[in-house]
């Protein structure tokens, strides 16, 4: 098939360090490996990461209508079978274009945009905010989730459930086979310590102030080692400063993809906290990692944890006491470490991209085999 997969969100770059720019290129490259070809409409293509090799790359231009018109002729020039859009804030045009020239639409959401948005304080009216979704959701042949929870959202806003499929986030295993991270440790002076990895955005969500309360609580022999960059950075340092455990915490900021594994692999354990808001959709990409690097997880309750079976140790949210006890607890014992490392490489073999590429892919051919017959004259 020949699948062009929208990104219209101008805060999001492919080429970038964040989860959402890893989520477009994964997908883009499951598709590609299954043998379509993708064409990637963007705004931006900033950044350090490369796509998948097969992947087309085209810029769309600024403007609503601009953009509908642009959308509906990439689609009669390249022959496209179908449009997937990763739905944002910004999505809309890709409708226009769709009716302008008539091929089936899946929206792919990973996350309630509006509601997220509307705790963030970011939206003027979010009753207007939340018609516009539900008008969307409702205009696309098909809807494909990342969570349970986040379908359930998409079903609340209208959609029918035959329209509806959940295709929950995935890794690529072979990245982290075999992968050592000798160089991170001794890079950063981790050599002699248990060290704690915790991977994603720094923007205060994630519970990194209370990771670094809880190293507060250890022996200094645990380290942290903070993956990321974010808002919140300054924040995060200044808070390690006011306990004493600045010297503990190893802040490599952003890395590029290709080094995640190395730098997963310069750890003994890692974190996954979470807010509640949070927890109830996500189906983090971060945490899958850390499964493929065979790392065992302490974590909050979140949705994709009560699938880790022995792969992790669940705290209460919020609770800096418990989650210390927990580390603490796989610090000192290695053979619990090594049935949760065996645990978490057996679940994301589970959880791969490839198998993720096949259940869009079943989606979309359903959607357009069905588009097609309601097409042909009888």
């Amino acid at each position: 098939m020949r699948i062009l997969y929208v990104c219209a969100d101008p805060q999001v770059t492919p080429h970038g360090v964040d989860g959402e720019a890893a989520h477009v290129r994964a997908v883009t490259g499951a598709l590609t490996a299954r043998g379509h070809a993708v064409t990637l409409a963007c705004r931006r293509t900033d950044g350090p990461n490369p796509l998948a090799r097969g992947v087309a790359m085209q810029v769309m231009p600024e403007g609503w209508q601009e953009q509908s018109r642009w959308l509906a002729d990439q689609m009669r020039r390249l022959g496209i079978d179908a449009v997937v859009e990763r739905m944002s804030l910004r999505s809309g045009p890709v409708v226009e274009a769709t009716q302008r020239w008539p091929i089936p639409l899946l929206l792919h959401v990973t996350a309630p945009l509006v509601e997220e948005a509307a705790r963030q304080d970011a939206l003027d009216d979010v009753d207007d905010w939340r018609r516009w979704e539900a008008r969307l959701l409702s205009a696309a042949d098909h809807v494909v989730a990342v969570s349970e929870i986040v379908a359930w959202h998409v079903l609340g806003c209208g959609v029918p459930r035959d329209r509806v499929s959940v295709v929950p986030n995935g890794v690529d295993p072979m990245r982290f086979a075999g992968i050592q991270g000798h160089s991170v440790r001794l890079e950063y002076d981790l050599r002699r310590s248990f060290v704690v990895g915790w991977r994603g955005e720094i923007d205060g969500r994630h519970g990194l102030d209370e990771v670094v309360e809880a190293l507060d609580m250890l022996p200094r022999s645990v380290r942290l080692l903070v993956v990321g960059d974010g808002p919140a950075l300054y924040s995060v340092r200044a808070w390690a400063r006011s306990l004493g455990v600045a010297d503990r915490v190893a802040f490599a900021g952003s890395v590029l993809e290709a080094e995640v594994p190395a730098f997963l692999a310069a750890c003994d354990a890692a974190v996954a906290p979470c807010s509640a808001a949070d927890r109830l959709y996500r189906s983090p990409l971060e945490l899958l990692e850390y499964c493929a690097a065979g790392l065992p997880v302490v974590a909050t309750g979140q949705e994709d944890l009560g699938l880790l079976g022995g792969a992790a140790l669940l705290v209460p949210e919020g609770d800096a006491t418990a989650l210390a006890e927990a580390i603490s607890r796989l610090a000192g014992d290695r053979r619990l470490r090594e049935r949760m490392a065996r645990a978490a490489r057996t679940h994301a073999s589970s959880r791969t991209w490839e198998r993720a590429g096949a259940l869009i892919e079943e989606q979309v051919a359903a959607v357009l085999a069905h588009w097609r017959g309601q097409r042909t004259p009888a």
